[in-house]
């Protein structure tokens, strides 16, 4: 019982100190997160149904919020894939006939279709990246 007795105050000593160092504030400072700096352009592709809701779906695409149509809703269409090079946008996708019985592969570039398959019924084509 006597050696508790000299131990406890050195045991409160040693908790008390442990704890006042455990509060110490810290000499390294917090970062400051950065701001992420947004993307200046974003570009994105899809389709949409014509203007009025009914016909046929309107390959286009988007640069941040403003749709760009490359089709004009006559046939159905989708575009796939985008890239842009400089002030050149290059779109992959598809369209169909006048028929609406052949899939014609196809790219844009700056809005004006190239037809990379032909129209033969037996030739279903869809460039899917570009």
């Amino acid at each position: 019982m006597k050696f508790m007795k000299k131990i406890t105050p050195y045991l409160l000593i040693t908790i008390a100190i442990c704890t006042l160092n455990a509060c110490k504030k810290s000499d390294t400072p917090t970062p400051t997160p950065t701001p992420v700096t947004p993307v200046e352009t974003i570009y994105t592709v899809g389709y949409e149904r014509s203007p009025n809701g009914v016909g046929h779906y309107v390959a286009k695409y988007w640069k941040d919020t403003t749709a760009v149509n490359l089709t004009d809703g006559s046939t159905e269409a989708e575009a796939r894939s985008i890239t842009v090079v400089g002030n050149d946008v290059y779109v992959s996708g598809y369209e169909t006939s006048a028929s609406g019985l052949v899939l014609i592969a196809k790219y844009w570039k700056n809005g004006i279709g190239v037809a990379l398959s032909t129209t033969d019924p037996s030739a279903l084509g869809i460039a899917n990246s570009i």
